[in-house]
């Protein structure tokens, strides 16, 4: 049997589904190859190698679905957000039109407090939806390069 090499750090890492095909990877301007761990035959051989690689990429394939879940539920929440920005502000809004009962000098201040108020929620809605404009895009361009 040959001797184990020493283990670094940089060995301990997971294997894609393109080194697992034996495909090696360019990530930036360095080569990725196959950590030895992955290069290692114990009892049988290849077969043993060929599972150890069948199981890496299980779990590597169950971790990106499981992001690919997590983006959807984020867009979810981000679309909840502004649609409570906007219930909110159409609340305030009726508000506004609803204290006719107070006396009028109290109900101007009642309206005018109203009014802003909506205008408020209004902004936050504009901010969120300003900042997250450019989230469809990056989801678009993350899943191009995941598909090549």
């Amino acid at each position: 049997m040959f001797p184990t090499p020493v283990l670094e750090k940089e060995d301990v890492r997971g294997m894609t589904e393109d080194q697992a095909a034996g495909e090696s990877i360019s990530e930036g301007r360095r080569l990725v190859s196959i950590s030895w761990i992955w290069k290692q035959r114990y009892g049988t051989g290849e077969e043993e190698l060929s599972d150890a690689m069948r199981i890496e990429w299980c779990k590597a394939h169950a971790h990106a679905n499981q992001w690919s879940k997590e983006v959807e539920l984020l867009q979810e929440e981000m679309r909840h957000i502004l649609a409570f920005f906007d219930w909110h502000a159409a609340w305030w809004v009726e508000r506004a039109t609803s204290k006719t009962w107070l006396r009028p000098i109290k109900n101007e201040g009642a309206v005018a407090y109203a009014h802003r108020q909506a205008a408020i929620w209004r902004m936050m809605r504009d901010h969120c939806s300003s900042i997250w404009s450019i989230v469809p895009g990056l989801i678009a361009q993350s899943s191009c390069s995941t598909a090549t």
